[in-house]
């Protein structure tokens, strides 16, 4: 095998794992997209860039290989990948079911932060009533906001202002 060949395989398996792991590591921030939609295009992209950086790895491994048992191994290797991208897929799909919706809101701050009751619902009457809780919502940049979960007994009650709701007649 060729050093240019062997400096490939290392770089594509860089790449698969980046559009993996890049979701997921999204997923566990506190960050979230103001626009749903730019949120989905987000994971939309990695999903079909991993699928392009798989297909481009496998593609280099088996142009660095010989042999015919090498080529098995590979399409081995290709199936648990297909049958783990079909996993995905799936999961994908059935990520929107269920989502946070910012409800009412309790306190504002001078500076747009918000403590707001946040709900987690999949929108399904039987599926029970969605969870609350209540959260800070932060502006970050003008295309993320930061979510943190807080105990509203411990707020400095100078800083922020009772939003106060109308009856509506």
């Amino acid at each position: 095998m060729s050093n240019a060949k062997r400096k490939k395989i290392p770089i594509s398996g860089i790449t698969v794992c980046f559009f993996f792991l890049a979701p997921i590591i999204w997923h566990l921030s506190p960050l979230e997209f103001i626009n749903p939609e730019i949120e989905r295009f987000f994971y939309y992209f990695f999903l079909f860039g991993g699928i392009v950086a798989v297909l481009l790895s496998v593609v280099l491994i088996i142009k660095a290989i010989e042999g015919l048992d090498a080529v098995l191994g590979v399409m081995v290797i290709i199936g648990y990948l297909g049958f783990l991208l079909f996993i995905i897929i799936l999961m994908a799909v059935s990520w929107g079911m269920c989502s946070y919706t910012t409800g009412e809101v309790l306190y504002k701050k001078g500076n747009g932060d918000e403590i707001v009751i946040r709900e987690f619902g999949c929108g399904a009457t039987d599926s029970g009533a969605p969870t609350k809780s209540v959260a800070k919502i932060s502006s970050f940049t003008p295309w993320f906001i930061s979510i943190q979960r807080i105990d509203t007994t411990s707020l400095d009650k100078t800083k922020w202002k009772r939003v106060i709701r109308q009856k509506d007649n």
